[in-house]
């Protein structure tokens, strides 16, 4: 529409909606308002996780890793883990005290790596298997994380079936 009719239009009927305009994507917005980055938050979601401040609640620290995990459903901030220098913190969790953040912890590997050859192999240099593997068969370990344990070695199953695994 011309902009001469859009004015015309509004000079008869003042109360009209204005046409619909496009806008732009949130990454897109982020960049150009100064937003945090998906880098940015997922480094702030692993710090959440890594603070020993008492007010950082457990379920804090579920929610931290509960964005964290929406953030790595995405394959390029999934491939951005090992530039952040983020598998390490992150496979340091499977062994923490909390059996909620083991379980968060081993659900976030699962995702990270699935379907994505580049993360698998970042996870399995990292020596991922051997602890998620040593999880899924702990009786001592609680059900529910031994499942997410067994889901993140499931993930790296295409992998792992090319010898690139943990028995060398």
């Amino acid at each position: 529409m011309e902009r001469r009719e859009l004015l015309c239009q509004r000079a008869a009927d003042p109360t009209a909606l204005p046409p619909q305009t496009r806008t732009l994507p949130p990454d897109a917005m982020n960049v150009l308002f100064g937003g945090p980055s998906d880098a940015d938050l997922m480094k702030a979601s692993i710090y959440a996780v890594q603070s020993t401040d008492p007010e950082v609640t457990i379920e804090d620290k579920v929610v931290a890793f509960d964005n964290f995990e929406q953030l790595i459903e995405n394959l390029d901030n999934a491939n951005n883990i090992e530039p952040l220098q983020l598998w390490q913190p992150l496979l340091g969790f499977l062994a923490h005290e909390e059996k909620e953040i083991r379980k968060m912890a081993a659900w976030c590997v699962g995702t990270a790596v699935q379907n994505n050859e580049k993360s698998q192999r970042c996870m399995l240099k990292e020596g991922g298997v051997p602890l998620l593997v040593k999880m899924s068969v702990d009786e001592k370990e609680e059900k529910d994380v031994r499942r997410k344990a067994v889901y993140a070695v499931e993930q790296c199953r295409e992998e792992l079936s090319r010898g690139n695994g943990c028995c060398d």
